[in-house]
């Protein structure tokens, strides 16, 4: 039985570094969609979705600032929806009305927190790692 536990414990760690590898791999692309002269927040969003999972990242939005959201799953833009939302959960912004582009460019016109959702494309593959970056203009 110890073997059948140490075989588990194994393939979960080996799933979870080719998890990571392709977070890795999908972040590179995504860093494509950022011109040089917007700065990153410092963060990288990440989660590994299936099927219709939604992942949610929350972030703070500044008055007056021009900001860049790109997002990224796999190797093709459009993999990915992704959707802004205010504090009561008002729709700001939806890739889907866009044909799912990878990226979205906007001036936040008053400081608030916003709500991030991704979501794989629902007639596209079945799992994936959903990235997003944050910048902001110089």
């Amino acid at each position: 039985m110890n073997s059948m536990k140490f075989l588990l414990l194994f393939l979960a760690c080996v799933g979870m570094i080719n998890m990571n590898a392709q977070c890795d791999t999908t972040v590179t692309l995504c860093e494509k969609f950022m011109p040089t002269n917007y700065v990153s927040d410092g963060q990288t969003y990440r989660a590994f979705l299936v099927n219709d999972e939604v992942a949610e990242f929350s972030t703070t939005f500044f008055a007056g600032v021009d900001y860049r959201i790109a997002v990224m799953s796999g190797t093709e833009k459009g993999e990915l929806e992704f959707r802004l939302l205010d504090q009561e959960r008002k729709l700001l912004f939806s890739s889907q009305d866009y044909d799912l582009t990878p990226f979205w460019n906007f001036r936040a016109e008053s400081t608030q927190d916003c709500v991030i959702e991704a979501q794989l494309r629902k007639d596209g593959v079945g799992s994936g790692c959903a990235v997003i970056l944050i910048s902001f203009s110089r």
